[in-house]
């Protein structure tokens, strides 16, 4: 694949970048508007990701949610999208009251989660994906 979004392709380049963010980065509102900014908001890059499901994904997102959302989250609606070459997810959450959205990269099992309340302010976390040992939960630390 080249380097272009126009015609339905990734900016690698960008994607590069973005994953170094979602490492390094002190400020993670500076990840998510960077997603938006260069990769999200041109024309054809939402097109590029397949659905799919992922358990243990989708286990760690509520258990974070779960951290920010007063009183817990009862049901959380994910859509997540994958550039199965890239291996990167991305995706949105929505709850009552709370909508969100997420970008992770599966080769470092790192992600940024950004999540905001319909009369508050954005909440930010950084999280990293660990398979719990055979026949044990998945657990956030």
């Amino acid at each position: 694949m080249a380097n272009k979004v126009p015609g339905g392709r990734v900016d690698r380049t960008r994607l590069a970048v973005l994953r170094e963010k979602v490492v390094t980065a002190t400020d993670l509102s500076d990840v998510v508007r960077y997603f938006f900014d260069e990769l999200a908001d041109k024309p054809g890059f939402l097109e590029l990701g397949e659905r799919f499901t992922d358990a243990t994904l989708s286990e760690v997102l509520g258990q974070v949610v779960i951290r920010i959302v007063p009183g817990g989250a009862r049901r959380i609606e994910l859509v997540l999208l994958r550039l199965p070459e890239d291996r990167f997810v991305h995706g949105t959450l929505a709850m009552p009251r709370w909508h969100g959205t997420f970008l992770y990269f599966e080769d470092i099992r790192r992600g940024v989660l950004a999540l905001g309340g319909m009369a508050g302010p954005m909440h930010f976390a950084r999280f990293t994906v660990v398979e719990p040992p055979s026949g044990h939960r998945s657990s956030l630390h």
